[in-house]
C-alpha cells in the first residue's frame, strides 16, 4: 500500500514515474476545482440564449449539451 510515492503508470504499461502522494492530492484538487468551475459556469454562457426561448424541450436539449460538453472536457483531460 503506498504512503509516501505513488507509482502511476500508463496505459501503454512501459513507463512509470513516482510522484509524492502530496502531488497527487495537488493535482486532483486542481483537476475537480476546474471541473466545478466549468460547471459553474454553465448558466452565465447559456443565460442570454435561453432567455428568449419558451420551449421546455429546446431548454432540456441545451442544458444537456452544455452539461455534456463540460463532461467530455473533463473526461477527456484525465491521465490514463
Amino acid at each position: 500500500m503506498p504512503t509516501a510515492k505513488w507509482v502511476h503508470r500508463f496505459a501503454s504499461g512501459t513507463r512509470t514515474a513516482n510522484i509524492s502522494a502530496n502531488e497527487v492530492k495537488v493535482q486532483t484538487f486542481n483537476r475537480f476545482r476546474a471541473f466545478r468551475d466549468q460547471m459553474l459556469n454553465i448558466p452565465d454562457r447559456v443565460a442570454d440564449e435561453l432567455a428568449g426561448i419558451s420551449d421546455a424541450h429546446e431548454i432540456f436539449r441545451i442544458l444537456t449539451d452544455e452539461i455534456k460538453s463540460v463532461l467530455n472536457d473533463h473526461a477527456s483531460q484525465a491521465d490514463l
